[in-house]
């Protein structure tokens, strides 16, 4: 609505004369017009007429940021739910003068599940933290506050570096002793298991021992359990698989991925190995991914 038309609005003269009818003060803490886009005067804010300009003219925000920016450093404290104003006053173009400004939310969007108190204590923090003065004898009324000294550091400057070895330094020699022309032989090598002979100390007859062999898809699960009965030890032979079943020759298929399996499968061992220890001796050969 062009503003001749806004000027003759019958409601905005009603406010205006509303506002005639309260003492205006000039303010005691300067801020920025939104509708200059300027410092307040004192004029203004004493003029009817200002306010009833303020209700109906063009918010002039980017202006306003503009002017703001010519301070150093400042600390934008949003008064208001969300991060809304913090953010389009972060992207306006002149914040680079500003130096290092900072934008605090007093109080949480509406779509944060947080407790209201740890909103606004946190963000009264990061006003302290900013290097603004807190009243706390406002936020804790009536009670007594004790400051806490942290541990001091006795700054003794003892050096703590891990001095070379004999061995180390030899490492470093021998390091240093592979040059471009060594062969290609030793350059790489391949990791592998140490094999060993079938130990033939594992049978004890005083303490008979059950073995559960958890075994892969390569076959040296059941060599191993047909080694072990040949030195005429008790086995179970057990594969991961769909399902959890046991088979007419005495192996069993477990699902790896529930607990029940595994609770039916001791079940079982329990009931077949009465009499011997309660605890099965486990061994796995290369289990499946």
């Amino acid at each position: 609505m062009p503003m001749p038309f806004i000027r003759e609005c019958p409601i905005v003269s009603a406010f205006e004369n509303e506002v005639r009818k309260v003492r205006l003060n000039e303010p005691g803490i300067p801020y920025i017009s939104n509708v200059t886009g300027r410092w307040i005067t004192g004029r203004e804010a004493t003029s009817p007429s200002y306010w009833a300009m303020h209700a109906v003219h063009t918010a002039r925000f980017s202006d306003a940021l503009r002017e703001l920016w010519h301070l150093k450093n400042p600390i934008l404290l949003e008064a208001g739910p969300g991060r809304t104003l913090g953010v389009l006053a972060m992207q306006h173009p002149d914040r680079h003068n500003a130096a290092d400004p900072v934008t605090i939310s007093s109080i949480r969007p509406h779509y944060e599940n947080e407790s209201d108190v740890e909103f606004l204590l946190q963000a009264i923090g990061r006003l302290w933290l900013s290097g603004v003065e807190v009243g706390w004898e406002s936020i804790y009324p009536g009670q007594i506050r004790r400051r806490i000294s942290l541990p001091t550091y006795p700054f003794e400057r003892r050096n703590y570096w891990i001095e070379s070895t004999p061995g180390s330094t030899n490492i470093a020699q021998e390091q240093k002793s592979v040059s471009v022309t060594s062969s290609l032989d030793d350059w790489f090598y391949t990791p592998s298991w140490k094999r060993t002979q079938f130990p033939s100390d594992i049978v004890d007859a005083s303490h008979p021992a059950f073995w559960l062999i958890i075994a892969d898809r390569y076959g040296a699960g059941s060599r191993l359990k047909s080694k072990l009965e040949a030195l005429g030890m008790s086995a179970a032979f057990v594969r991961f698989g769909g399902t959890s079943v046991g088979h007419a020759d005495g192996s069993f298929e477990l699902n790896p991925e529930g607990i029940e399996g595994y609770r039916e499968l001791f079940l079982e061992l329990e009931r077949r190995t009465v009499g011997a220890p309660s605890v099965p001796r486990l061994t796995s050969s290369t289990w499946e991914a």
